[in-house]
């Protein structure tokens, strides 16, 4: 089409594209339009369709990726349109010979095992003019389209995944509570023996959740447990093995479970040292007295 000019290029022509919203076919409701032009180029000696009417039968995951594709990209529907024009001259080539006024014609075409295209027109000889295409995207659901494993695949996902944000918020509280019970345990023995049960309930959460890492720290909060209470050999052996464990290469290195093995450790000598002042201290009064 020339610039300034309301005449049509005898190789060019126009096309008025309309397409309505997935529906399945013969459900009587109303589909949101979306309207688009579109510039193609043509042999003049051919018809020029003047009324096309396309349906185009998809399954429902194809459907939907299609009208977001013409509800998003002007140039996405002007392929489209262009292509839809395209197909009928390729595939109808006889039309081009036929010297009536008017003629009608449809065309079918196979888009894969779920979907097809449906091209009803209505042709009429010119050398200029546009092209008017009103297409349906109808929804149906062929019976090579089994959504059933998928659903009940789904389903134990969704059972797993709710088992997991529930471990989580469990895991959360025993973080909470061992925490205050661990604070008190430095001063009452019996609290610090809560704060290892807590600590064995974490571990069955964690190992639960398969998180080595968790689990690991989970003994690391037992050990501590065990140092407040004066256990300190058996400690020692559990901060080492979880030690060992965070500072492997690969996935199971973990630089904050290797933090919390070097705290219990820093922690359990300064007790040690503090508990042999306080036995040499109490020795030397004996010996004194």
């Amino acid at each position: 089409m020339r610039s300034n000019s309301y005449v049509f290029d005898p190789k060019e022509i126009v096309i008025i594209s309309k397409y309505h919203s997935p529906g399945v076919y013969f459900e009587k409701v109303d589909r949101d339009p979306s309207k688009h032009g579109a510039i193609v180029e043509i042999d003049s000696e051919k018809f020029v369709p003047l009324v096309v009417q396309a349906r185009i039968d998809v399954d429902p995951v194809f459907g939907k990726i299609l009208w977001n594709q013409i509800s998003l990209s002007n140039r996405f529907c002007a392929g489209l349109s262009s292509w839809l024009f395209h197909q009928w001259f390729t595939k109808n080539e006889w039309q081009a010979n036929d010297h009536s006024h008017t003629s009608h014609g449809r065309l079918q075409l196979h888009l894969g095992r779920a979907s097809s295209l449906v091209l009803v027109m209505k042709t009429k000889k010119s050398h200029f003019g546009h092209c008017r295409i009103s297409a349906f995207i109808n929804i149906k659901y062929p019976a090579c389209l089994r959504l059933e494993p998928d659903l009940s695949w789904s389903k134990r996902l969704l059972v797993g995944l709710r088992e997991y944000m529930q471990l989580q918020g469990v895991m959360a509280w025993l973080s909470t509570l061992g925490g205050a019970y661990s604070a008190m345990g430095e001063y009452i023995n019996s609290y610090s023996e809560k704060a290892g049960q807590i600590s064995y309930q974490q571990l069955l959460v964690a190992i639960r959740l398969g998180n080595p890492i968790l689990a690991a720290q989970c003994k690391v909060f037992a050990a501590l447990s065990l140092i407040q209470r004066g256990k300190f050999n058996l400690a020692a052996r559990i901060i080492r093995e979880q030690y060992r464990l965070a500072g492997r290469n690969g996935y199971a290195r973990d630089d904050k479970l290797i933090a919390s093995c070097q705290a219990a450790w820093s922690r359990m000598q300064f007790l040690q040292r503090q508990r042999k002042k306080i036995f040499l201290s109490s020795l030397g009064k004996q010996t004194i007295s």
